[in-house]
């Protein structure tokens, strides 16, 4: 029995399916990571308190994201820096913060340091939506190393396009980088879903290009939303996989 909620995927009309990374298809432990770098500069922090800044500061539905999106995508560096130093501030961390935060930004884009997995259900449900002769393709907010964690969880080949935002000097919700991603492989807005786990960058953007947006709510904490929502990517494979079968009959 699915869990699919909201509006119906009516038609067995789509010949791609686009993701978002972090969130979607692979997570890492961001906040330990957060934790351990600070505790190697003396400051020791409670992983609880780091979580509920993470939810305040580094979701893309933030205020402080909306706010600073256009440095994000101009200058990365800089958009860390200061989002870890507000971080720590509001953690209670004094000294030097500035330094603290940069060192902290440092060690993130070595993505040696830092263990992202797939999630369990990401790559047999890959396979099967490639074997239903879709397009496959990423979409992110994510640095130039995405392609390389990809590949390292065997899951790059699976697609036919992987766009990151660092790449293009775009990012979600702008639609342009969805346009750019659907102009590469040759496919229109209408014949495309979008799947994503936060609903500013995701679900905005992708409907303001043209695409159908699928909110994926893996922690069943999104509440309502206007769109289509799963959580589990096994969903949409069985979603997509019973239109396919009922319209062959």
């Amino acid at each position: 029995m699915t869990n699919f909620e909201g509006k119906e995927l009516q038609e067995n009309r789509y010949k791609a399916v686009f993701f978002d990374a972090g969130g979607t298809l692979i997570y890492a432990p961001l906040e330990q990571t957060f934790v351990d770098v600070c505790a190697k500069h003396g400051v020791d922090l409670d992983i609880e308190r780091v979580c509920e800044a993470y939810k305040v500061f580094v979701r893309e539905d933030t205020s402080f994201f909306k706010k600073n999106r256009d440095l994000a995508s101009q200058d990365p560096v800089k958009f860390w820096n200061q989002c870890n130093k507000q971080m720590l501030e509001y953690l209670g961390v004094e000294g030097d913060t500035e330094s603290i935060a940069r060192r902290i930004t440092n060690v993130f884009p070595t993505s040696a340091t830092i263990q992202w997995r797939s999630y369990s259900d990401v790559s047999q449900s890959l396979a099967e939506l490639k074997g239903m002769g879709l397009v496959l393709g990423v979409i992110s907010n994510f640095d130039p190393f995405l392609k390389d964690i990809l590949a390292r969880l065997d899951l790059a080949q699976h697609f036919n396009l992987i766009i990151t935002s660092s790449e293009v000097g775009i990012l979600k919700p702008d639609p342009g980088i969805f346009r750019l991603a659907l102009g590469r492989v040759g496919l229109n807005a209408e014949d495309s879903i979008y799947v994503g786990d936060a609903y500013y960058p995701d679900i905005v953007g992708a409907t303001s290009a043209g695409l159908t947006p699928v909110l994926i709510d893996r922690d069943h904490n999104s509440g309502e939303v206007d769109c289509m929502k799963i959580f589990g990517l096994d969903e949409l494979v069985s979603v997509l996989s019973s239109n396919r079968q009922r319209d062959s009959h």
